[in-house]
């Protein structure tokens, strides 16, 4: 109850309620940090480590108190816990890389600066080459810092880190590069960037995609729907033949969370490829299974 308090007021969707049981006076923009519980003791439940603005956005690190645990917050909205990273994370990087027909040998990765995704891309011994595309520099970092353990992903000679315009990045490399990724996975934040997504944007995206890739996106909780309708149309205009929504658990967001995971018709949908039992056997996953796989695509 105390995180989805905490998520509303980050979405300014707290109650008149919630509202005057803080502090008065508290500025707006402080508003979030602070919940409401049975205790009647007015108490901050975050406590920040690192605060830094990297003239792109504003960079969070805090301590939960009432969780025990290290999260990561950008320009104010929480993009992940130590505690359940692993439940997105996992989702993100190995439905696709499961899906597609053959072992993924290289992998486009955009945003998800905290390494996260990366990191469990990493897990597919058949990956070769992981170019990961972000826009700042100062999230890999504060994740190297204070996420060591997620942030290792950055240490392995198979990932090829650009900080660069990743929308920039593939509409450059779509025309010199085609048929070079069997998955592109897009991590980024949600409702800053949506005017940002075009049909050239996913048609370039498409050219770079082998035949049978597949490309993830995070979209939403389900609780915006009109954002899902506007992404699907942009997708499908931009020449995907296939798009499914994969709905996610997490202890980090509000849930369902989906994502769009959108192909040609080659690879088998609703279920993981037809070898991927061999594939799995190879990961270390904490939350990921073929079955919760399949559940995800049973919409």
């Amino acid at each position: 109850a105390a995180l989805w308090t905490t998520l509303c007021l980050a979405r300014g969707r707290a109650s008149n309620v919630e509202r005057r049981n803080m502090p008065e006076g508290l500025p707006i923009a402080d508003r979030l940090y602070w919940v409401v519980d049975d205790n009647p003791v007015r108490k901050k439940r975050f406590t920040k480590v690192m605060k830094e603005h990297s003239g792109k956005q504003l960079i969070e690190v805090m301590q939960d108190q009432a969780r025990g645990s290290t999260t990561l917050w950008l320009d104010r909205a929480l993009q992940l816990t130590d505690l359940g990273e692993h439940m997105y994370h996992e989702m993100m990087a190995h439905v696709p890389l499961m899906t597609v027909p053959s072992p993924p040998r290289d992998v486009l990765v955009v945003g998800a600066g905290d390494g996260g995704v990366s990191l469990r891309v990493l897990e597919h011994p058949s990956v070769r080459r992981l170019v990961q595309v972000e826009l700042d520099g100062a999230v890999v970092e504060a994740a190297k810092s204070f996420f060591p353990d997620i942030g290792k992903a950055y240490g392995d000679g198979r990932l090829e880190l650009h900080i660069e315009d990743a929308i920039a990045w593939i509409k450059r490399e779509a025309p010199n590069n085609p048929e070079t990724f069997d998955a592109i996975i897009i991590d980024s934040t949600d409702e800053p960037l949506i005017s940002l997504w075009s049909k050239e944007f996913y048609a370039a995206a498409r050219r770079l995609l082998r035949s049978g890739g597949v490309l993830m996106q995070n979209i939403q909780s389900l609780d915006v729907p009109a954002q899902m309708d506007h992404m699907l149309k942009l997708q499908l205009a931009g020449g995907f033949q296939r798009v499914r929504p994969v709905m996610m658990s997490t202890v980090d967001y509000e849930s369902p969370y989906v994502a769009f995971m959108s192909s040609d018709l080659t690879p088998a949908c609703p279920g993981p490829a037809d070898d991927a039992l061999e594939r799995y056997k190879a990961l270390q996953p904490t939350w990921y299974t073929l079955a919760i796989h399949r559940g995800a695509l049973a919409v």
